[in-house]
């Protein structure tokens, strides 16, 4: 099972509303993105019909990549929510769907 992990901008794109696969994100970017199509409460019907799963990953995870964002040279460039987002692709090894180059680089 290939576990897909979104960032902020694959919800702008409305990847997880044209899809029927399950994804996953963490809790910063849910917060970032959770104002996205709030007047038909597409997200609410993702996470009640279990589409859309909000999971943080560990600390090991985390680590992992922040230690890969500066071996790129990326880690300047990325925030809380890019660290926690490339670290849950750590922690599920799963397939991060982004259109933002500095988490694609570190992935």
């Amino acid at each position: 099972m290939v576990f897909r992990i979104l960032d902020a901008s694959a919800f702008y794109a409305g990847v997880p509303f044209r899809s029927s696969s399950d994804c996953y994100t963490t809790s910063l970017v849910y917060d970032e993105i959770k104002h996205i199509k709030k007047n038909h409460d597409a997200l609410g019907t993702l996470l009640e019909t279990n589409r859309l799963k909000i999971r943080e990953p560990d600390t090991k995870s985390t680590e992992a990549a922040i230690t890969g964002a500066k071996k790129t040279g990326d880690f300047q460039q990325l925030s809380k929510q890019d660290i926690s987002v490339i670290a849950l692709c750590i922690e599920l090894n799963g397939e991060i769907i982004s259109d933002d180059f500095a988490i694609s680089n570190v992935a």
